[in-house]
């Protein structure tokens, strides 16, 4: 191989001596714009970066040693240069600095052209050099070419004196190049395996969240922060515990390596205390030693399915109880028209004076009641369709509140409106809407037994709803009561029937909306109405 070397050195000597160059005077290099430098940095960067890593380390080895390692680009224009001090100052001053073209017309016979020439590895050392002034110098140049980063091609060389010159060095750059190719390989392969990750986690629609084995979240996705209503930024890098809907099933995974599939998880978000329903799953995550290093979980958004799931129990409930009333009130108001008609003609065929006229009186308003309850069966099970006209949403609020207030008083319960002073038009059935804000209220003032206070608040929510919010700070109800409350004939007083709510939920059902309830035992009880912008006239 050193005869080959000879050969092609020799041959590089006779080209610079036919163009004139005089091996005595100092070579004056070529540099390339400042600009132009900056792009071609620009464009091996990642090459530049990779190669920085290793020949670090490489240079940490030899640092006993003055050498300067020198990283090119295909045309042996100088992109980096990095080493000990004193060969840097000692070539800087000869002019061999970052930018400039070591080609051979200026340079005389180096390694650096000869390696991108041949395309193998090329020692110079000290007279092998055409100029006299690099005779004390040794050279050693590795070509690169990488294939996965455009064929982006250069080199690179260990500059060092005569005293230091060893092949090792060769070898040394050859394991250089062939750790950095395997780096940008795998690098690249990352990137890849990244942007499909990215794609994946951001365009799912499930929440999808990631921790080490000690559970401190490392990744999260955009769905994660419309379930949970925490920000990215406010969940990486802290402990899963802060998610308690799932941080029970997150630390079994990680400490028993135990796989959850569909468990029925809630997250409860914003000052409306909206609740999200979610399906969960976790996983444990192994390197490649089969070592657990951490945790997969994902959650995916089944409220809408929920919610409807419930509203066809209700539904299906609330048609059962129609065939009941109609046959109930079919069977009930007849004998209580007979029983009315005969009590109203022994009323009029008694005295005034007569004892048995406090008797009547009982059983026409007993009567009364049981008629009000047949009437109410059928309410529950059928409204009336509601007659939606044009109005002020905040009107009728208002004119509410005022036939509540005085009952709240009476009460010690002080009710507070927050509601805009610019109109709020709604095609809606006022007095159905009525209806159900004052049974509402109603509900909220015998909640609050010893007096407090009710709050009352109108809010848009986009362009789409608007959510009545009634709030009161009452005995509050626990939570097998809150699964419950809309069911007929479920109540916790003692004289209701459990029919208010059932009706107030059946008439904004038919109104296109919806109710909830949100509440905690000792704290107090939130309704929300929510009724939709867009229904227009009938």
């Amino acid at each position: 191989m050193s005869n080959y070397e000879s050969l092609y050195i020799q041959i590089s000597k006779q080209k610079c001596a036919n163009m004139g160059l005089n091996p005595y005077i100092l070579p004056q290099p070529s540099a390339i714009p400042v600009t132009e430098l900056k792009q071609r940095q620009e464009q091996y960067k990642e090459i530049l970066s990779t190669i920085n890593f290793f020949a670090k380390k490489m240079l940490f080895f030899v640092n006993r040693h003055p050498v300067v390692l020198l990283v090119t680009d295909k045309n042996a224009t100088i992109l980096d240069m990095y080493g000990d001090k004193v060969i840097i100052n000692h070539v800087q001053q000869i002019g061999i600095d970052v930018g400039i073209q070591f080609n051979e017309e200026e340079m005389g016979t180096n390694s650096i052209n000869l390696a991108l020439e041949q395309l193998h590895p090329v020692k110079v050392i000290g007279p092998e050099h055409y100029h006299g002034h690099l005779n004390e110098a040794a050279c050693y140049t590795v070509p690169f070419t990488y294939n996965t980063f455009d064929n982006l091609a250069g080199s690179l060389t260990i500059f060092t004196n005569m005293e230091n010159a060893n092949d090792v060095y060769l070898g040394m750059l050859l394991a250089v190049v062939d750790s950095v190719e395997r780096e940008l390989v795998l690098r690249r392969q990352n990137q890849k395996l990244f942007v499909l990750n990215q794609i994946m986690m951001s365009t799912t629609k499930n929440g999808i969240i990631l921790t080490d084995n000690r559970g401190t979240i490392i990744d999260a996705n955009d769905s994660t922060e419309n379930i949970t209503g925490y920000k990215k930024n406010e969940i990486i890098g802290r402990s899963i515990a802060m998610l308690q809907p799932i941080a029970e099933y997150m630390y079994n995974t990680l400490q028993h390596e135990q796989i959850h599939e569909d468990i029925l998880v809630e997250f409860v978000t914003g000052t409306q205390q909206q609740k999200t329903i979610c399906l969960f799953d976790t996983l444990p995550i192994y390197d490649e030693k089969n070592i657990l290093n951490g945790a997969y979980c994902q959650f995916r958004d089944i409220t809408d399915r929920h919610n409807l799931e419930k509203q066809i129990i209700i539904s299906e409930k609330f048609s059962a109880i129609g065939k009941l009333s109609a046959g109930f009130a079919h069977e009930i108001r007849n004998p209580l028209t007979s029983i009315a008609g005969f009590i109203h003609l022994l009323k009029e065929k008694t005295h005034p004076d007569d004892a048995n006229n406090y008797y009547f009186e009982i059983i026409q308003n007993e009567l009364e009641r049981v008629k009000k309850l047949v009437t109410n069966f059928i309410v529950v099970a059928k409204p009336d369709t509601p007659v939606r006209k044009e109005h002020d949403l905040r009107k009728v609020m208002m004119e509410t509140v005022e036939l509540m207030e005085s009952h709240a008083l009476l009460c010690k319960v002080n009710i507070q409106c927050n509601l805009s002073s610019v109109p709020l038009l709604l095609h809606i059935d006022a007095m159905q809407i009525k209806q159900v804000i004052m049974n509402i209220i109603q509900n909220s003032i015998e909640a609050l037994p010893d007096g407090g206070n009710i709050t009352i608040q109108i809010e848009e929510t986009g362009n789409e709803n608007v959510v009545i919010s009634i709030q009161d700070n009452g005995c509050g109800m626990t939570k097998n009561e809150l699964d419950q409350v809309m069911n007929p004939f479920f109540t916790t007083k003692d004289d209701g029937l459990g029919l208010g709510l059932s009706i107030s939920y059946r008439i904004i059902e038919s109104h296109k909306g919806s109710l909830h309830v949100f509440s905690e035992k000792g704290t107090g009880t939130t309704f929300n109405i929510i009724l939709p912008k867009t229904i227009g006239k009938e």
